[in-house]
């Protein structure tokens, strides 16, 4: 563990890619988006082209990495291995109910 984060191989990660186990990269960070899918506003499919892989760019073409905890802020599984990843950014401030 990498400062007390779980730490995954891109290779761990790839096996994460269906939907009903689907993990992202972003940043050197993983996260199980599984529960977000169906939230997601542009749908499934698009984070489904990234599952199991590193989408960092891809992501922040168009979201903040602050997006993640702030819609889906239980995603967050730990660091990939090597990436000298730290946790997450913070939940941002005034955002919304997440159920």
């Amino acid at each position: 563990m990498a400062g007390g984060l779980r730490e995954f191989t891109p290779e761990e990660v790839s096996t994460h890619r269906d939907a009903n186990d689907c993990w992202l990269i972003v940043s050197g960070r993983v996260y199980d988006v599984t529960e977000f899918l169906s939230e997601h506003p542009a749908g499934r499919s698009v984070i489904m082209l990234h599952a199991g892989r590193d989408c960092t760019a891809e992501f922040l073409a168009v979201h903040d990495e602050s997006y993640l905890p702030a819609f889906a802020p239980t995603a967050f599984r730990g660091v990939v291995a090597g990436s000298g990843a730290g946790p997450p950014p913070p939940r941002p401030p005034g955002a919304g109910r997440v159920d």
